[in-house]
């Protein structure tokens, strides 16, 4: 027989993976580059913008659930980019209209909202290039 947790899950299956992404940030040292874009979909040397390199890791992973990317500058080219995206995991977008302001911490706080209570999270900076090797150590157990 199956142990349930408190929150219904089989107590021997892991737990859902939410993956948050902040990606919300002016990057104002990399001016003007960032004026058209936010700094997470600079494009690379091949071409392919550096969040895209960060999904395709977290695509093969069963035990993503969802991607929740906050953005704030430019996040008209982050939404339209993204919806572009046609693979699993899930991928939505939230905004932080504060992020000038507020910074990091309200783009968590606004993407917890998103999270099942239970739920596991992971978060990684949207400027930041993850190898598969890094991405696939987040989320093992």
């Amino acid at each position: 027989m199956k142990r349930k947790t408190n929150f219904g899950r089989d107590a021997y299956a892991p737990p859902e993976l939410y993956v948050v992404v902040l990606a919300a940030g002016m990057g104002t040292r990399l001016k003007p580059h960032t004026d058209a874009v936010p700094k997470a979909l600079l494009r690379l040397d091949d071409g392919e913008p550096l969040l895209s390199r960060t999904l395709a890791g977290l695509t093969t992973r069963p035990e993503v659930a969802e991607v929740i990317v906050v953005g704030g500058h430019r996040y008209d080219v982050l939404r339209s980019y993204l919806s572009t995206l046609d693979a699993p995991p899930p991928c939505r977008t939230v905004f932080n209209p504060d992020f000038a302001v507020k910074g990091p911490i309200e783009s968590l706080r606004r993407s917890l909202k998103l999270v099942p209570r239970g739920g596991t999270v992971a978060i990684l900076n949207g400027d930041t290039w993850y190898g598969r090797a890094a991405l696939g150590s987040l989320v093992e157990r």
